[in-house]
């Protein structure tokens, strides 16, 4: 019998569903449930259940009263036009017949490249709203849903892409990662996001001699993206450059930054080590080389970094890793020796860690079957950071005296990721996974390997 607010509304309606066989046990302690479909929203249903046999009905339970819930509202009509001042004007009409009053809108809007995505409430008399700090040559997304007393219902969405123009800014942070006496080597940051109007395509690197001295007085350099770095080579020595940059979208040049000076070195410097530059760049370490002048080196290389750190390395060495790092953080390494930490020749390279993708430990799955593979579950990924792949490394323990076995760090950035870097760089990673798994068993101190590539991961994986 259909109610409404507990009293009985229209005819009788009197419905008999009998429970699959499927769902039969022969247990008298037995449980069962059963889904009542086609009902109709905020309304009141007298329930009962009975048993039978082949002889007829028995007799019914006393009758339960069930009510449904309210239905939540439909999407909002939605408008969006983006204006040419930087903003977006925002309409919307409410859901076609309600079944409940409104109590509301809710409206959830952003880059679709930036997180998080803002969210703004509304009272129910709110039909605009204008979206401030557009930016150009970017795409948007805009969600809108209403509110009833049950909750809010499904989205409204519309994307759009606003039209490029020229940078409004210009490339930031230009720094130099080294200079020898006919060359330097400059880094420096994109144009802030706001200012960029669009994807940057390329830069134009302008450099002078501030005395305008030579044939190497002026030039210029174009540098394609996704490289934000470039040598400048052929210069003279000992002389004060300006070097100014700027980007280009698909419409145009940007403007020019303010200019930066730097200075190439004297042609009689004793130059200790070249090459001084980031191998890789781990979420907490960086793997920094260089390559070393001197075949007997008496003096041992400092390398500064972060606010006043410092680490001494052995002056034979041609590497270093630095852990203790912040993910997607930016550092800047400087290495100098002693004989040259005053005032001399000094080497600088800049980089940012890497972001925190994965931010849980893979666990694993079971024990290794017979066929020495074991299933591990793999954490899940939050980022909008581009991934190039994932790579599972497998890292043979080295047993100790006592049956105990030796960690080879207590984080993964702390191993020597020398070798395995050359696996992940070969042309087939098909062919570096064989190369790996040949390795003998038998040997004494077996390395690392990288045993699976993923473009996308998966939540668990064979090993």
């Amino acid at each position: 019998m259909k109610m409404n607010y507990g009293e009985p509304a229209g005819p009788n309606l009197i419905k008999d569903i009998l429970l699959d066989d499927s769902q039969w046990e022969y247990n008298e302690s037995a449980e069962y449930e059963l889904v009542l479909g086609e009902l109709q929203a905020d309304t009141a249903y007298s329930v009962s259940v009975g048993a039978y046999t082949a002889k007829g009905d028995g007799a019914r339970s006393k009758p339960q009263t069930l009510c449904t819930t309210l239905p939540l509202p439909e999407p909002p009509r939605l408008s969006v036009s983006p204006t040419p001042v930087g903003t977006a004007q925002l309409q919307w009409l409410p859901p076609p017949s309600p079944a409940t009053p409104l109590l509301g809108y809710r409206l959830t809007f952003g880059r679709l490249d930036v997180l998080p995505l803002t969210v703004v409430e509304f009272p129910t008399k709110e039909k605009s709203y204008t979206a401030q700090d557009i930016h150009k040559g970017a795409s948007y997304v805009f969600r809108l849903s209403a509110r009833n007393k049950i909750g809010y219902g499904e989205e409204a969405a519309i994307e759009v892409t606003t039209p490029e123009d020229v940078p409004g800014g210009y490339p930031e942070n230009i720094l130099s990662e080294g200079a020898s006496a006919s060359s330097i080597r400059l880094v420096w940051k994109s144009v802030p996001l706001i200012e960029q109007n669009g994807k940057i395509v390329k830069y134009s690197v302008q450099y002078r001699d501030v005395n305008g001295r030579g044939g190497n007085a002026t030039g210029e350099v174009v540098v394609t993206v996704p490289e934000s770095s470039v040598a400048l080579e052929g210069l003279s020595a000992d002389t004060v450059y300006d070097v100014r940059v700027r980007a280009f979208t698909v419409v145009g040049a940007g403007p020019y930054s303010p200019g930066v000076q730097f200075r190439t070195q004297p042609l009689d410097v004793e130059v200790f080590a070249t090459n001084f530059r980031v191998k890789a760049a781990m979420k907490n370490s960086v793997l920094l080389t260089w390559e070393i002048r001197d075949k007997t080196p008496s003096q041992p290389f400092t390398i500064l970094y972060g606010k006043g750190q410092s680490v001494e390395v052995d002056g034979k060495q041609n590497q270093k890793l630095i852990t203790g790092l912040q993910p997607e953080t930016q550092y800047s390494f400087l290495l100098t020796n002693r004989g040259n930490s005053a005032g001399g020749l000094q080497h600088r390279v800049t980089v940012t860690t890497a972001p925190d993708v994965l931010r849980s430990k893979p666990t694993l799955v079971g024990k290794t079957n017979a066929d020495g593979m074991l299933t591990v579950q793999l954490p899940p990924v939050q980022t909008t950071t581009t991934v190039r792949g994932y790579y599972v490394v497998v890292v043979p323990l080295k047993k100790q005296r006592g049956g105990k076995f030796l960690k080879p760090g207590d984080n993964p950035d702390q191993m020597n990721l020398d070798e395995l870097l050359k696996e992940i760089n070969r042309t087939s990673v098909s062919q570096a996974l064989r190369v790996r798994r040949q390795v003998p068993a038998s040997q004494s101190d077996p390395r690392a390997y990288v045993s699976a590539h993923f473009k996308i991961l998966p939540r668990s994986s064979p090993r």
